[in-house]
């Protein structure tokens, strides 16, 4: 007879593949009372089986899982029914489990060699998954005690322009703003929301003296703009959607939009800031001078090459001759990213 899993069932079975066991598999139904690591509070138990428990964080983290994987799955299914199924999964499994052990199946060469290499994978992965935090953490830490000065942010915009590697980006940027010549810019700040009503409100907050920037980086849904209290600095209309650039071409210096407008992204409160002026490029050398944030991350990614060197230079290394040239593109991320 074949069996054929239902779509909840056949993603639980995918899930289970790569997550530790759901049950205490090798315990008696005496031994799971015993209480677990001081370290680790104990989990409370969703469900058990012959005495065998199945903890509620197991339950909980293949929910996560179907949700993950099933698409639409919450149209589909509430939370009590995804629990639901994902109890009554590992029940099934638990009592298939218990049948194959009451058979002796649990000592088969065939399982025991398969549970020996997946207790080394799974040691493996865990060892290298705490070693990828740790080095996070590193590079955070890295990072802040790492000053990057104005003088070596010039330098770094010399070499770059100096570099073959600056041509195609150079040719991006001239191409790019010789389309916009000509064009009116705008100095705008603006706020994000979902509704209607919350940017009606923002503006009944304006109209009374309220703080446009402190109202943005409270409230702003675009969170790249809100920490600069909203300010989009510098753009021409082309770069914005319709809706969005029509409302600022119409709007005076020191104004904001009323009503709010409404776009695909939801509804914005815009404020013009300055007259309009007509766009004049920058050179691409000038550009790359003020492209603070870029040639920060230039000179970080010398610095830290010069450190990860140091250390390799410092270090008693058998097995691997790191003066040969690599034979592929290192996967380890080339300086720590902010």
């Amino acid at each position: 007879m074949k069996l054929v899993p239902t779509p909840l069932t056949a993603a639980l079975i995918a899930c289970l593949a790569i997550l530790p066991a759901c049950s205490d598999k090798n315990k008696t139904p005496e031994d799971n009372s015993t209480p677990a690591a001081a370290t680790a509070p104990a989990a409370s138990t969703a469900v058990t089986v012959n005495g065998q428990r199945i903890s509620t964080e197991h339950v909980a983290m293949l929910a996560d899982l179907y949700r993950a994987r099933i698409p639409n799955i919450e149209q589909q299914a509430t939370e009590a029914q995804i629990n639901d199924a994902v109890k009554r999964d590992l029940v099934r499994r638990l009592l298939l489990e218990q049948a194959a052990r009451e058979a002796k199946i649990d000592t088969n060469p065939e399982y025991t060699k398969y549970r020996t290499e997946v207790e080394r994978n799974a040691k493996l992965a865990m060892e290298l998954d705490f070693q990828e935090h740790l080095d996070k953490l590193f590079q955070a830490d890295w990072l802040k005690k790492t000053p990057v000065t104005a003088e070596e942010k010039a330098a770094a915009a010399q070499e770059y322009l100096a570099s073959p590697n600056s041509a195609p980006d150079r040719k991006q940027y001239e191409d790019a703003t010789k389309a916009q010549e000509g064009q009116n810019e705008y100095h705008v700040r603006h706020i994000l929301v979902e509704k209607e009503s919350e940017a009606q409100a923002l503006i009944a907050k304006l109209n009374d003296n309220g703080n446009f920037e402190e109202l943005a980086k409270n409230q702003s849904l675009d969170k790249g703009s809100a920490t600069a209290g909203g300010d989009l600095g510098w753009t021409v209309s082309k770069n914005w959607v319709p809706p969005f650039a029509a409302a600022v071409a119409a709007l005076k210096t020191g104004t904001w939009t009323t009503p709010p407008v409404k776009t695909q992204f939801g509804y914005h409160v815009i404020k013009l800031l300055e007259e309009p002026r007509v766009f004049k490029a920058l050179s691409f050398e000038e550009y790359v001078k003020k492209s603070d944030e870029h040639l920060k991350d230039l000179v970080l990614q010398k610095k830290w090459a010069a450190f990860i060197g140091d250390l390799e230079k410092k270090a008693k290394i058998e097995g691997l001759n790191l003066e040969a040239k690599a034979p592929v593109k290192s996967l380890a991320p080339e300086a720590p990213t902010k």
